[in-house]
């Protein structure tokens, strides 16, 4: 509109209010037609706010009649966390997959925030107060079996949400390599899985301990009066090819299946088997130490019927031909398995390799517990004082053949 509010045609001036701020190409004269029309302009500076300011031909030219101001605050593209600004776009605020990532996902996208997993990695968002100019990543190659996902499936989260790493965590799990239960669950005794225990759990708690009192006694009961012994070569063999079986279930048995064989070669093992909850709040420290109860609890029975039968009698008669002796040697091979799996788990840790070259050794089994710290220092020792008793059995085992040449001799009597 010129000064009298009649539609004209005219060429417009474009000016910046700094000299090193600069216009699009061919941006700082434009031709208006006598009619409404859009104008776009693609303003560079290298400050936050410019003003840009627009006149138009006429006997006023740049007086402040004919003269309009537009003030311009410039904003950062932003990227959601696991993005970063898309450098070949230089006038849209594009974001594509954080470079650190694009080895471990296969898909990201800008307007939902969601990433999609490949592989077992496991990876989460790391905060750093001194370096806030880019994003930074904690990155592991191996989630722990059962705990994440399964690489076959792709898994979506948003690291930019509080605890959006956990989307990757399998069976109500999260916190670091998925190592704990969510809150309200607890993990189960008869597996991997984070369970929600019901109101009765007391009740249930009691039962199962009193249940697996009176299953120790009846095992050992049983093997002494049907002299089940490993000098039994099918029993012998069944315990094997359960040991072979339950050491490779991940192989031979699909983990998020339950049935008879499952749990039956689990018996086998001297494990429960069946999911359920012992109490709320239970975690992977507490559950290792308990699987080492059970099989150290129905030897220590069998410790004492030996050490009974040899003051007492009247129990040796009551034990009659049986071999308590060949008994405790059966129990020993029944949790032969359960004991090595239990102190493979004790001993593997995870080295978690920060940004800045830092790193921190966890326990792989939960990574919310340091390694050789703390409440693991305690498991540690078990394990150790295990593994001498197992290196000691083995070793007697395989060279009982050349021992019995010398069981005359005095330090073997």
């Amino acid at each position: 509109l010129d000064q009298v509010n009649h539609l004209v045609n005219a060429t417009v001036h474009s000016s910046l209010s700094s000299n090193l701020g600069g216009l699009g190409e061919n941006q700082s004269l434009q031709t208006s037609v006598n009619s409404c029309s859009d104008m776009n302009y693609s303003v560079f500076s290298p400050f936050d706010f410019e003003t840009l300011t627009l006149h138009a031909d006429g006997p006023c030219k740049d007086a402040d009649l004919s003269r309009i101001q537009i003030n311009i605050t410039f904003k950062t593209c932003t990227c959601p966390i696991g993005f970063e600004q898309d450098t070949l776009e230089t006038t849209k605020c594009t974001c594509q997959c954080d470079h650190k990532l694009r080895p471990y996902i296969s898909e990201c996208h800008q307007q939902s925030r969601m990433l999609a997993r490949t592989g077992t990695f496991w990876v989460t968002y790391i905060n750093f107060t001194y370096n806030l100019s880019e994003y930074q990543y904690l990155i592991y190659p191996y989630c722990p079996l059962d705990y994440c996902y399964p690489p076959t499936l792709k898994v979506y989260f948003d690291l930019g949400v509080e605890r959006g790493s956990d989307k990757q965590c399998n069976f109500n799990r999260s916190g670091i390599l998925c190592g704990r239960c969510q809150t309200n669950f607890s993990l189960s005794l008869g597996s991997s899985k984070c369970i929600q225990c019901p109101t009765y759990w007391p009740l249930l708690c009691t039962a199962i301990i009193l249940a697996s009192f009176l299953a120790g006694i009846a095992l050992v009961a049983t093997i002494l009066c049907l002299n089940l012994t490993v000098a039994t070569g099918v029993l012998n063999g069944i315990i094997f090819y359960a040991n072979i079986i339950n050491a490779n279930s991940s192989t031979f048995l699909p983990f998020n299946k339950r049935n008879f064989i499952t749990i039956f070669i689990a018996w086998l093992n001297l494990e429960l088997g069946i999911d359920t909850c012992l109490f709320e709040g239970l975690d992977t420290y507490w559950k290792t130490l308990l699987q080492l109860a059970f099989p150290s609890y129905v030897i220590i029975l069998v410790i004492m019927v030996i050490l009974i039968s040899e003051h007492s009698t009247r129990f040796a008669r009551l034990v009659g031909r049986k071999n308590p002796v060949a008994t405790l040697a059966t129990l020993i091979l029944f949790s032969y398995a359960r004991f090595l799996y239990s102190i493979i788990t004790i001993l593997s840790f995870s080295v978690l390799k920060y940004p800045g070259g830092s790193f921190e050794v966890v326990w792989l089994s939960d990574g919310t517990v340091n390694y050789l710290k703390g409440k693991h220092i305690f498991l540690f020792f078990i394990a150790v004082l295990v593994l001498l008793f197992g290196t000691a059995y083995t070793t007697i085992l395989f060279s009982w053949q050349w021992l019995v040449y010398y069981q005359n001799k005095t330090i073997f009597r």
